[in-house]
């Protein structure tokens, strides 16, 4: 007898999605062992690590942090964010970010908190007078 194909996900502590399959059963359990994955789950949808994570045994979206820019403020960061600006990292405090950049231009600021969406914002720095 022929067992039906499913999704399968192994995921971490944190519930962060690190493996997923689409096989029978009992391939399932035999790929995360040899792979080296102790906790996976049966799941409805086809998920990625990058939009999905596993909360109490099920495949959820990430949820939208939901912060915004305006200017070279952003707004609604998240307490115990990670930014990412010019190659360096800071921790957001929860306060608005009042951002200010070395060099006229277009700088990326990365923002991201598990299980949060990261998010990236272009801030165009204009020239200094």
């Amino acid at each position: 007898m022929m067992m039906a194909n499913k999704t399968f996900a192994a995921f971490d502590d944190k519930g962060e999605i690190v493996f997923s399959a689409y096989c029978a059963e009992e391939v399932a359990a035999l790929n995360m062992q040899i792979n080296g994955f102790s906790q996976y789950v049966e799941v409805s949808y086809a998920v990625r690590g990058d939009t999905d994570y596993i909360l109490d045994g099920e495949a959820v979206p990430r949820p939208s942090m939901g912060s915004t820019a305006n200017g070279n403020t952003l707004s609604g960061v998240l307490e115990g964010s990670t930014l990412l600006i010019e190659g360096q990292s800071y921790t957001a405090d929860g306060t608005d970010v009042e951002l200010e950049f070395t060099l006229p231009g277009a700088h990326t600021v990365k923002v991201s908190l598990w299980p949060y969406l990261d998010q990236e914002f272009v801030i165009e720095n204009s020239a200094q007078q």
